[in-house]
């Protein structure tokens, strides 16, 4: 019996020829990124991120939002809580859900203040989201690896959607999750674990319809 997938690509625009020059650009930058500068194997995750911090590495110095907020969730964990960060929309109409975000990074390198990307910045990045999508942008803190071996990231993100699952954030409910790069899996994981102790919750049906 044969099978008819739904997706269909076009082989042409994957073509050489085709790529359009923005893509060039950006896919030179990380090229000449990854293979200059310090290596973070080599000096240390700890070390890199410190370096990071500074802009001595090929990534741009990380550049934060005076209104971004800082703050917590609950963790599992007696006597600790999981830092979160939180972007409103700035033109001062309440927000319409939470959209929780995990940050890139391969569970060693960046914060929920920044990105291990070369061309995201999580400050104006998320704000981004949350002006254009009229939400409430949370970035998640979670654990960092080596210094926290699995499962800490996902204990940590896990907890953090199922605190703002239950409680929301001022009086918004959590209706998006997701991630880039290798902690997107942190997104797919917190979604099943929400389908897992909520049956019948619902992340999003905001779209759905007209605003």
């Amino acid at each position: 019996m044969p099978i008819t997938s739904d997706i269909i690509l076009d082989s042409l625009k994957f073509r050489h020829e085709n790529v359009t020059e923005p893509t060039k650009q950006a896919a030179n930058l990380l090229e000449t990124i990854t293979t200059s500068g310090p290596r973070w194997w080599e000096v240390g995750a700890q070390k890199y991120r410190e370096m990071r911090e500074l802009g001595q590495t090929p990534l741009p110095k990380p550049v934060y939002l005076s209104a971004a907020l800082d703050g917590t969730v609950s963790s599992r964990d007696a006597g600790r809580e999981v830092p979160i960060r939180i972007y409103k929309p700035d033109n001062d109409q309440p927000s319409k859900g939470v959209f929780l975000h995990y940050h890139g990074g391969g569970f060693v390198l960046a914060t929920h203040k920044q990105q291990a990307s070369v061309l995201l910045n999580s400050d104006r990045m998320l704000q981004e989201y949350a002006n254009k999508c009229q939400l409430t942008a949370i970035s998640v803190g979670y654990r960092l690896g080596p210094e926290h071996p699995y499962p800490a990231p996902v204990h940590d993100a896990i907890d953090a959607a199922e605190y703002i699952a239950s409680h929301g954030i001022d009086g918004v409910a959590l209706h998006f999750i997701a991630g880039e790069s290798a902690c997107a899996c942190l997104a797919v994981l917190s979604a099943i674990q929400l389908m897992r102790s909520r049956p019948s919750y619902k992340l999003s049906d905001l779209y759905e319809r007209p605003l």
